[in-house]
């Protein structure tokens, strides 16, 4: 964990603009999932909101920095506050968690931990997939990735990451 000096903007900080993103992701060479985890570009963000930033601003997780369009970073910058401050209003205490309670009321997770549920926007099937360390659910229609490169729904092959089965979708 990065010290406090250390930390990047929180979500709903000013700083959060397009092409404060795209600096700052936009130097990484991993997938774009992995890069909203760097605490030291924006505070805060852990996998299940990333999975629904994601969602909402319409970008694969496993899209690489030079698969983003402009409007893509707009759409994501727009999107990271958006989503901090609807989850804010569903948080659950950490003795909740505990019993067993964490995501009973997921409405508010339109695509994590929904892999193979229907789409809550378009009704395809999502897909979960493992990206660096994590797991992360997506819309293969509404999230594609139009880089050589870049993760989408397209072409499946099964693979087993250690922790879960994952389906594996790349571009050839």
């Amino acid at each position: 964990m990065p010290r406090e000096e250390a930390l990047g903007p929180g979500p709903t900080d000013p700083p959060l603009t397009a092409e404060y993103l795209k600096l700052k992701l936009g130097k990484w060479k991993k997938a774009i999932k992995e890069t909203l985890h760097d605490q030291t570009v924006v505070a805060g963000v852990g996998n299940i909101h990333s999975d629904k930033m994601l969602s909402v601003a319409g970008v694969c997780p496993g899209a690489g920095r030079d698969a983003l369009s402009d409007a893509d970073w707009g759409r994501l910058a727009n999107a990271i506050p958006k989503v901090v401050l609807w989850g804010d209003a569903d948080q659950m205490t950490p003795e909740e968690h505990l019993r067993g309670k964490a995501h009973q009321n997921a409405a508010h997770l339109p695509v994590y931990g929904r892999d193979g549920q229907p789409c809550p926007t378009c009704g395809d099937a999502l897909c979960r997939k493992a990206i660096g360390s994590r797991s992360s659910t997506y819309c293969p229609n509404c999230q594609k990735a139009y880089q050589v490169g870049s993760v989408f729904c397209g072409q499946k092959s099964k693979r087993h990451s250690g922790l879960f089965n994952a389906t594996v979708f790349i571009v050839l």
